[in-house]
């Protein structure tokens, strides 16, 4: 996943956090600083897909994931790419058990800009 979006334009003169943008100016927006907020995702770096799990089946979402857009540019495929996804995992995760031969998986990143884990292997036993 790359955090960045195309560039937007200001079509206003506008003032962010004290910071004065001109009219006109290209800006860059870039998603990875609110999505590993330690403050919004505690321990960010472990792989828990608890956090997002809440009581009686519900996902609990305390923290917009802002990574597809906001507002009405939000990517138009968004809905579609989250159920698909969805259920592709549920199904993988009813089908097979996920196991790394070699011990605990490093979770770290190669880039600071690209978020693209280190190859890892895979174990899978069809239950």
């Amino acid at each position: 996943m790359i955090p960045i979006i195309p560039n937007h334009k200001c079509t206003n003169n506008i003032a962010i956090n004290g910071h004065q943008i001109p009219k006109n100016t290209l800006t860059q927006p870039f998603f990875l600083g609110p999505n590993m907020d330690e403050k919004y995702f505690k321990g960010l770096l472990v792989f828990n897909p608890n956090r997002f799990h809440a009581n009686e089946g519900k996902f609990n979402f305390d923290h917009e994931h802002i990574s597809s857009g906001k507002g009405k540019r939000i990517c138009a495929g968004k809905s579609l790419a989250d159920a698909e996804l969805f259920l592709f995992f549920i199904d993988l995760l009813q089908r097979y058990k996920f196991t790394h031969p070699n011990g605990p998986v490093d979770l770290s990143c190669n880039l600071p800009s690209l978020l693209l884990p280190k190859l890892y292997i895979c174990k899978t036993k069809r239950r």
